[in-house]
């Protein structure tokens, strides 16, 4: 059961740790297409 426990975190973690790296990018390029406003609805949502 604490293998299973261990799995989910460390898979948590790496799709927290993807998502924080992919940010940047999809941001700067949704920059381009989007109003910065629009874009900062759309992560609040």
């Amino acid at each position: 059961m604490s293998d299973d426990k261990n799995l989910k975190g460390h898979a948590a973690v790496l799709a927290a740790n993807i998502m924080w790296g992919l940010n940047a990018p999809i941001g700067k390029s949704l920059l381009g297409e989007l109003s910065a406003l629009s874009v900062t609805t759309f992560r609040m949502v």
